[in-house]
């Protein structure tokens, strides 16, 4: 296949909504190697990021900075392991390019330390291809049913039950608003989850459905009234416009998201201050509280090696990303199919230093872990509670 076609067929993927067809075509073009895995002495671990060069960017650093140490001293101890890395530049394109370049290498498995727009059409193509992937995205989409993946975050479904379970607990009678941007596959998965939910504890809950741009902002805050609840499944920068038109409004309103908000450096220069009317509560995979025997060994590395005063919640997933696989890869090289691959990795005994437990995968795929409740106040984040 010369560059033209294959970049047309990667077009025609994307405008079709990785149509079936078009995954099977993809398929074809595939080398017969990358279909099957002999046991061998040796393995080879892909593994896509933004940028291979960690100045790039601080969280391709806080990603990178790990990744880049645990497999250089892996590989120094006469380990016969392969470590291939691969950039994307933080596009679904070049994401695309990445995972058919992995394949080309015959990899045996792949980390996809990714948002999920990015890993979405990584787990497609790994999916068709018969290659086994372990990702830190959360869209239900990104581990198809049958497929060879497996996620150290929980689902974007097990958020949207979380935040139901907290809107019926602390506002049962309010009204609420339900923010989307339509343009992003998993804010509209997980609005749709979450309303669902919602109508199925309370038939007669009154939920207004809003289409998110940043055009449109003051007209949705325009809608919200003293007393009723927006739920905005939006990212940071986003969020932090929205939080901003509200507190214009001058009423009480009650702000709920899931972790893709993070409120981080780029939120609070948004918005500048809180408000003493608005809240805004949001669900976190960390509570930055790094637990459990591996962390002996993973402060050192992120002060030696990172940069950084603290450990950041991408480099705690990227330390348990790569030595939750390191850790099983004796019986990894024994494995004799996909499937074998993601079976030994599901009940690896490894303990994570972000939650100081083993993964817990449930039948799709995704861990079940504990997440955080969080509020803003006084340009801070303050943990509320622990959610299960």
């Amino acid at each position: 296949m010369n560059l033209v076609n294959k970049k047309a067929l990667l077009l025609h993927y994307f405008r079709n909504m990785y149509r079936l067809a078009v995954l099977f075509l993809l398929g074809l073009s595939l080398p017969c190697s990358a279909l099957t895995r002999e046991s061998t002495e040796s393995f080879t671990v892909g593994i896509i990021l933004g940028q291979k060069n960690n100045l790039t960017s601080t969280s391709n650093n806080e990603k990178m900075c790990i990744l880049k140490y645990v497999t250089d001293n892996y590989s120094q101890m006469g380990k016969k392991v392969n470590f291939i890395f691969v950039e994307n530049f933080r596009t679904v394109v070049g994401t695309a390019k990445a995972a058919l370049s992995l394949i080309e290498s015959n990899v045996d498995l792949v980390l996809i330390p990714l948002i999920s727009r990015e890993a979405m059409i990584a787990s497609r193509i790994f999916t068709e291809a018969k290659i086994p992937f372990v990702t830190t995205a959360t869209s239900v989409s990104i581990i198809a049913k049958n497929s060879y993946g497996l996620s150290t975050m929980p689902s974007n479904q097990y958020q949207a039950n979380l935040l139901a379970d907290l809107y019926q607990k602390e506002y049962p009678d309010s009204k609420i608003h339900v923010v989307t941007n339509s343009s992003n596959k998993s804010s509209k998965s997980i609005s749709k989850i979450f309303s669902a939910r919602i109508l199925t504890d309370n038939p007669n809950a009154e939920i207004i459905q809003h289409s998110f741009t940043r055009q449109n902002i003051k007209g949705i805050a325009s809608q919200i009234e003293d007393g009723e609840v927006v739920s905005a499944f939006l990212y940071n920068p986003d969020i932090a416009i929205l939080y901003t038109a509200l507190t214009q409004r001058d009423k009480k309103i009650h702000i709920l998201g899931p972790d893709s908000i993070g409120a981080r450096k780029e939120f609070f220069s948004i918005i500048g201050t809180t408000s003493d009317k608005v809240t805004l509560q949001y669900l976190k995979n960390w509570d930055h509280k790094v637990k459990g025997p591996n962390k002996k060994r993973f402060i050192p590395i992120v002060k030696t090696y990172c940069g950084e005063k603290q450990s950041s919640f991408l480099s705690a997933y990227s330390f348990d990303l790569i030595n939750f696989v390191l850790s099983e890869m004796d019986n990894l090289k024994k494995a004799d199919s996909p499937m074998s691959i993601i079976k030994i990795l599901k009940n690896s005994d490894y303990v994570t230093v972000m939650d100081g437990q083993k993964f817990n995968f449930d039948k799709n795929g995704y861990n079940k872990k504990n997440m955080y409740i969080y509020h803003i106040k006084d340009s801070q984040a303050k943990l509320d509670d622990s959610l299960k």
